[in-house]
């Protein structure tokens, strides 16, 4: 039976003693998408998926970068050098290396997250589950492919210690109390 036509068994159904239109009424009616699920629907796809671990892991490294260079130690040749500046200057010394280690860092950080969101979505979408193997996978596969330019035994490498990282966050993540 089709939504445009009615079967011959259609019969109306009887509810103290008045007869049920409902039934009859929703034969007609076309669905209505549910709010929730339009709302969702841009997280379905692994393009958007990507982008938004790319974005956010760009965000993380700039809060790793602001950290990392408050920490960071000058050689005594570079802080003598420093102190015969004024300031202002040295002010200004900070803010560069800042500036060049925030770009540096985001540009990694988004890339790493880029690059396993991708190829884990995609992998779940093959897959059609959601397991500790597509973390391992995905981890492989990042790991190989962050360390493509340094040659076989760093992507092999890159690739192991990536998915055992990965399985390590999975686990945790899903590990009951």
């Amino acid at each position: 039976m089709n939504g445009n036509s009615l079967s011959k068994d259609w019969k109306p159904a009887v509810k103290d003693g008045q007869i049920d239109t409902t039934a009859f009424l929703r034969l007609f009616k076309k669905p209505v998408p549910n709010a929730n699920l339009t709302i969702m629907d841009p997280m379905e796809h692994c393009a958007v998926k990507a982008a938004v671990s790319g974005v956010m892991g760009a965000g993380l490294g700039v809060l790793m970068a602001f950290f990392m260079t408050g920490m960071e130690t000058s050689s005594i040749q570079e802080q003598n050098k420093l102190n015969e500046l004024t300031g202002k200057q040295q002010m200004r010394y900070y803010f560069k290396q800042m500036r060049a280690r925030t770009f540096s860092m985001s540009k990694n950080f988004g890339g790493v997250g880029l690059v396993y969101s991708a190829i884990e979505c995609n992998v779940e979408k093959y897959r059609g589950t959601h397991d500790m193997y597509n973390a391992l996978i995905s981890g492989m596969g990042a790991g190989a492919l962050l360390a493509i330019r340094a040659g076989p035994g760093a992507m092999l490498a890159g690739g192991l210690f990536f998915a055992a990282f990965s399985g390590a966050i999975e686990l945790y993540q899903h590990t009951k109390d």
